[in-house]
């Protein structure tokens, strides 16, 4: 647990104890550079479970777990938004 922890804290570039799009996009795409935006929208919005836009810790152990197992779909955004920097 300890290390998911160190891992999220590494994902929550600005601190806030909650991760958004950009922040999820960012640390996915440096470990795999053909991560999409798209995949990475889906991947939130299957595991924002309060509909809240932004991952919690409690959220980002079962997202983890998803992309861990590679249990997560390949997905492609007939509408991919730009994320912020």
């Amino acid at each position: 647990m300890k290390n998911l922890v160190s891992i999220f804290n590494q994902f929550d570039i600005n601190k806030d104890r909650m991760l958004d799009p950009s922040e999820v996009f960012k640390a996915l795409k440096a470990a795999d550079p053909a991560t999409s935006v798209g995949w990475v929208y889906k991947l939130m919005r299957d595991n924002d479970k309060n509909h809240d836009g932004l991952i919690s810790f409690n959220e980002f152990k079962e997202m983890y777990k998803q992309i861990s197992d590679g249990t997560v779909a390949d997905y492609e955004s007939d509408d991919e938004e730009k994320l912020h920097d």
